[in-house]
């Protein structure tokens, strides 16, 4: 039940080069970003993002995850650029049951395990415009891309050494 307003693309890519393009992407509307690390993933990325910007730890840290923690508990920072989650850690077989209610703040959910495997209100998720930027691969510059910009954005990460875009098809090491 997918809203003919949105459209679906597979693309190569893969998530952990996402880790890097959220932050890239998004954090630079206020330098910062709240992660809510619920496991192995979240953790990934979160430590991806400190890179880019400042990460709020919306959780205490725990070697040991077992539950997602009720949101009232949650420290979200309201000037956060975007919260993010990862909704189905696969490694500690946790998976959310809700979409968090981040009020203004953009969320972005990393469903790249659970993606359309049930119902989801994605208009609690990211703007439309922003969505391809979770763990589905983007294209830069439209839906079918721009291969100068993409170009230009791949010399720029290669010079920052973003080894996360490294298996990108423009992006020679």
């Amino acid at each position: 039940n997918v809203p003919n307003n949105y459209k679906i693309l597979f693309l190569s890519g893969g998530g952990q080069g996402q880790f890097a393009a959220v932050p890239l992407n998004l954090i630079s509307r206020t330098g910062s970003a709240d992660y809510v690390v619920t496991g192995a993933w979240s953790a990934k990325a979160a430590k991806e993002a400190k890179k880019y910007g400042k990460v709020n730890l919306v959780l205490p840290p725990t070697d040991r995850y077992v539950e997602i923690p009720d949101q009232s508990t949650w420290k979200l920072d309201p000037n956060a650029s975007y919260v993010h989650i990862c909704t189905n850690e696969t490694i500690h077989g946790i998976e959310f049951d809700f979409i968090p209610d981040t009020k203004v703040v953009p969320l972005v959910a990393d469903m790249s395990s659970n993606f359309m495997s049930k119902k989801i209100d994605v208009s609690k998720v990211v703007a439309k415009k922003d969505r391809s930027k979770m763990n589905i691969p983007f294209r830069i510059g439209s839906l079918n891309g721009d291969d100068v910009l993409e170009k230009e954005f791949l010399k720029g990460a290669e010079a920052l050494g973003l080894i996360q875009l490294k298996g990108h098809r423009y992006l020679k090491f």
